[in-house]
């Protein structure tokens, strides 16, 4: 039992701490446009199907930005979570 509340105390702890460096430096309309980006990213590319694009360029573009998005948030991700 011990395990599990220390687990979830360092997660909070690590959670508040990203919190705060990502926020450092930002001021709150950077912060806004930030939120925008990656809303538009989940909603428009992520999330959508590519075959409803018009031409090839939008589909490839399409794809380099699911494989960077795929790289970088949930691969490094998870290597950086296992150390």
């Amino acid at each position: 039992m011990i395990n599990i509340y220390m687990s979830q105390k360092l997660r909070r702890y690590v959670r508040e701490k990203e919190e705060r460096e990502f926020r450092r430096g930002y001021n709150e309309a950077e912060l806004e446009a930030s939120a925008l980006r990656k809303a538009f990213l989940k909603k428009y590319i992520i999330n959508f199907d590519v075959n409803f694009y018009k031409t090839q360029e939008e589909t490839d573009w399409a794809y380099i930005c699911r494989r960077e998005y795929k790289y970088s948030l949930i691969i490094r991700y998870r290597y950086d979570v296992l150390g």
